[in-house]
């Protein structure tokens, strides 16, 4: 769930989809930190709403907040940070102006 919010804020806030930036960029970027704090229980069948936040931008990296809500009370908050890296040699890569300038939004 947590991916999938993570690809979904890709795609729609930084306008470029996972498929762009392993295919096609022939880069990824893999979580290299991930904590989560569980606040409450949530039970099958409940529906939660997730919500992104970026907390840092560096010059290959991101770091995200992530909550999910439901019933308006948080049930997880997780931070990730996340580095940008080439699929040729896994080496760190600087994020383009453009992706940048999208993530600060």
């Amino acid at each position: 769930m947590l991916n999938a919010t993570v690809e979904d804020w890709f795609a729609k806030v930084v306008g470029t989809s996972f498929a762009e930036i392993h295919v096609t960029n022939r880069t990824a970027i893999p979580v290299v930190s991930l904590s989560i704090d569980f606040r409450q229980v949530s039970r099958l069948g409940e529906i939660l709403s997730f919500a992104l936040a970026v907390d840092r931008i560096g010059k290959t990296s991101v770091t995200l907040l992530i909550n999910a809500e439901s019933n308006d009370e948080v049930r997880l908050e997780a931070r990730l940070t996340l580095v940008h890296i080439s699929l040729e040699d896994y080496r760190p890569r600087i994020w383009s102006d453009e992706m940048k300038i999208a993530m600060a939004k």
